[in-house]
């Protein structure tokens, strides 16, 4: 999934960072959350990139990008299945970013069986299959509008 690959990307997936609170009888680590990570993540590229380009005056564009959506099988729109189920990094993003875009993605389209071949999916091929839901939940085959939303002009 994405949100498991910024999370790579920010660091080792096991703990990023942990801290110890004493107690009479031991010490218990205390681990950071995937929210807490993609938090830090976030807060970091801004950081860099705000070091790195004087003419900054706003947040870059930000899309969020929801992965397996086929298997979530919701009829919600992306950005209330974020509130949901991430609700700190939904919260943080909605505080910081005017405009952000939240979408949903299936890649496949569906999900497949390492045990039984689809046919379908082998004659028609990958690319007829995968689908974005954009943020009015409204389903889209483009699967470069995410792309094509960051790379817009909105200035």
């Amino acid at each position: 999934m994405l949100l498991d690959a910024l999370i790579r990307a920010a660091g080792n997936n096991d703990t990023v960072a942990a801290a110890f609170v004493a107690s009479a009888r031991n010490v218990l680590p205390l681990t950071l959350s995937d929210q807490a990570r993609l938090i830090e993540l976030l807060q970091m590229l801004v950081h860099v990139r705000s070091t790195s380009d004087k003419r900054m005056g706003r947040l870059p564009r930000l899309v969020v990008l929801l992965t397996c959506w086929d298997e979530m099988e919701t009829q919600e729109k992306p950005i209330d299945v974020l509130h949901k189920h991430l609700s700190m990094f939904g919260d943080f993003v909605a505080s910081n970013w005017e405009e952000p875009s939240v979408l949903g993605l299936s890649a496949l389209g569906r999900r497949l069986n390492s045990q039984e071949p689809d046919e379908d999916y082998i004659t028609q091929g990958s690319e007829h299959f995968g689908y974005v839901i954009l943020e009015n939940g409204t389903r889209s085959a483009d699967l470069t509008l995410p792309i094509r939303i960051l790379l817009a002009d909105h200035s």
